[in-house]
């Protein structure tokens, strides 16, 4: 399949997806158009098309037998018994792709049969003289679980098929993460058939890559850009041959890749992850601000907006709020510990503005605490120690000795006479056996008596500098 000839295609489903607004007194399409509608519709998995251009061939060609045909593969990937009560009502309908869909649906089922002698009968009993049934034929091997005997028999196979080109590429397609050398002999066949197709030099490029023959990779990738320079999985393929030679060869790819196609969220995602690999703040954040319109409800393009100073987090949340909602707790807890961690309090405030925003709590009184703290509301922490439940999980031992510190912090900047009471009370949990460890009880009693000689100085300490941060991590 050439490239005028995938576009033509195309094109043919779009008129027909246009024409749907139609009644079907007002459509035509002829025999051959509508089981093209249908196998191109199945290259992109789109089961609606399939299905309105089988019912279209149904009322104006009930006795099609491609059209037939494609009823049964089009039931076979259906469970239940669809596709076994069609094949009741069609048996006089036999034609060879019928019979590989029958077995294969025996097979899928659970019967025995001498699957060997099956395909090997079918072979010298049929010529694969169209592109559907040596695409049939080939996805019959696979469902058997028959690879070896498709390499064994490849020659003999290649021999029967009329139309080669259709035979390297569905061997290639089955045997892509399985045998990479019939994979590669396939699609070296298929390129030198059409050498014209960048498509085909990807896919061979991406064979040589997991055969780790780089050059060769290389090679092929040079070849599908000669062809077109917009083949975006051909620059994705050179990225991973790109990565050892460092940041500034993968970056410049990647934003040539942004360039043709900023909508694709698979490769923003994997964008995203190349510029975090860079280390570089500056660079994450231009790539971010390229890709986040796309990738609004991704956690993990979210999360790599916090701790590089990314300049709309509000917008980002928020997106990421209307997508998703409130419920994922635990989401939405990682995503501000993250933020705690990365010592950004701004992503922090962000999403406790969204969840105020929506009217909606963070079911997490540590986080809100932590807020507080790094917005030095003393009021706002106290609210927390106020409400029951709140208070249990603050005073657990999970977060007992954070939670009091960061309290008495929060004392020592807005009201230190409670704050020597708040000393007291954490030295004396720590007598009792907190649940932390001895080197961090130790940093803590070293923290506590430091500050209590400071209260008694004539000099006033500022309580805003004073670091315990290596404690609250």
């Amino acid at each position: 399949m050439n490239y005028n000839e995938d576009k033509e295609r195309a094109e043919l489903l779009q008129r027909f997806a246009a024409d749907l607004a139609n009644s079907f007194s007002e459509r035509y399409y002829s025999e051959e158009e509508l089981m093209e509608i249908f196998d191109t519709a199945g290259d992109y998995n789109d089961d609606y098309m399939q299905l309105e251009a089988l019912m279209l061939g149904a009322r104006l060609y009930p006795d099609s037998t491609v059209l037939t045909e494609r009823r049964a593969i089009f039931l076979l990937g259906f469970e239940g018994d669809a596709f076994e009560h069609f094949m009741n009502l069609h048996q006089a309908d036999s034609t060879p792709i019928m019979e590989l869909l029958k077995v294969r649906a025996r097979v899928s089922s659970g019967s025995s049969i001498d699957r060997e002698k099956f395909v090997a009968d079918f072979l010298d009993q049929h010529t694969l003289d169209s592109d559907e049934l040596v695409i049939q034929f080939v996805r019959t091997i696979e469902d058997l679980g028959l690879m070896q005997w498709l390499k064994d028999n490849y020659e003999k196979i290649e021999a029967r098929v009329e139309y080669k080109p259709v035979l390297y590429y569905e061997v290639a397609a089955i045997c892509s993460d399985a045998d990479y050398e019939l994979a590669i002999r396939a699609l070296e066949a298929l390129t030198n058939a059409e050498p014209y197709s960048s498509e085909y030099w990807t896919m061979l490029a991406g064979a040589y890559i997991a055969a780790n023959r780089r050059d060769d990779a290389a090679t092929a990738i040079e070849y599908a850009l000669a062809i077109n320079p917009k083949e975006l999985a051909a620059l994705e393929k050179k990225i991973i041959l790109e990565e050892h030679k460092g940041s500034k060869y993968v970056d410049k790819i990647v934003d040539q890749v942004l360039d043709i196609d900023p909508t694709n969220p698979d490769f923003n995602i994997r964008a995203i992850a190349y510029a975090v690999a860079n280390s570089s703040k500056k660079r994450l954040r231009s790539v971010l601000k390229r890709v986040m319109p796309y990738c609004a409800s991704s956690p993990e393009a979210v999360s790599a907006c916090i701790g590089c100073d990314y300049p709309d987090l509000d917008t980002v949340f928020s997106n990421l709020y209307d997508a998703l909602g409130p419920d994922d707790s635990a989401l939405w807890g990682s995503l501000v510990m993250m933020a705690i961690n990365k010592n950004d309090p701004n992503a922090i405030r962000a999403i406790l503005e969204c969840f105020r925003k929506h009217g909606t709590l963070l079911n997490n009184p540590f986080v809100a605490l932590r807020f507080a703290y790094d917005t030095d509301n003393l009021v706002a922490a106290l609210q927390l120690f106020n409400n029951e439940d709140h208070a249990r999980i603050l005073f657990s031992p999970q977060y007992f000795i954070r939670t009091n510190l960061m309290l008495l912090m929060l004392y020592l900047r807005n009201d230190p006479s409670q704050a020597l009471e708040c000393i007291n009370m954490i030295s004396d949990h720590l007598e009792q056996g907190a649940a932390a460890s001895p080197l961090e009880i130790y940093a803590v009693k070293n923290i506590l008596q430091d500050i209590k000689k400071r209260l008694g100085y004539k000099r006033a300490t500022d309580w805003y500098k004073y670091d315990i941060n290596h404690l609250l991590a």
